[in-house]
């Protein structure tokens, strides 16, 4: 989709401009990423624009990566990736709103995922999961009145 392809050049152009190797749609494993990078670790990139997702593949990823982040489109398909990528129990998958990526891209402070960075994503999520949680849960409430 445009959405998938805008995200992914403005990830290859902003880490291609901080003189790390880049490519795009790169195999690593059986997994075809959408972008690739070496610095002083090795990340794969995922642009998910919808939640399906092939865990054998990421699987065989991950074990030659550092990082494998998913980039998700909004939050709905956030929340699906996070249930569909919970069976791999890895650390190494982290999953992000469009939303903070780009604009980490923008400020020119993303500098692959520093981990202070990821906790307060991670927290920020599991708080606007539960808040999500709790309206939905009273929306519900208010409409069998």
């Amino acid at each position: 989709s445009s959405l998938h392809q805008l995200i992914q050049a403005m990830i290859l152009d902003y880490f291609t401009a901080k003189n790390c190797t880049v490519q795009n749609d790169f195999q690593v494993g059986e997994k075809f990423v959408d972008v690739y990078i070496e610095s002083d670790k090795k990340t794969a990139i995922e642009v998910a624009v919808n939640p399906s997702i092939d865990l054998e593949r990421v699987a065989s990823a991950l074990e030659l990566v550092d990082q494998f982040i998913v980039i998700a489109a909004d939050l709905m398909i956030l929340k699906s990736m996070e249930r569909n990528l919970a069976p791999l129990k890895s650390e190494k998958i982290k999953i992000f709103p469009a939303s903070f990526f780009l604009a980490g891209l923008r400020k020119g402070t993303l500098d692959i995922i520093p981990s202070n960075i990821l906790e307060q994503q991670n927290n920020q999520n599991r708080e606007n999961s539960a808040l999500y949680n709790a309206e939905q849960q009273k929306n519900r409430s208010n409409q069998q009145d």
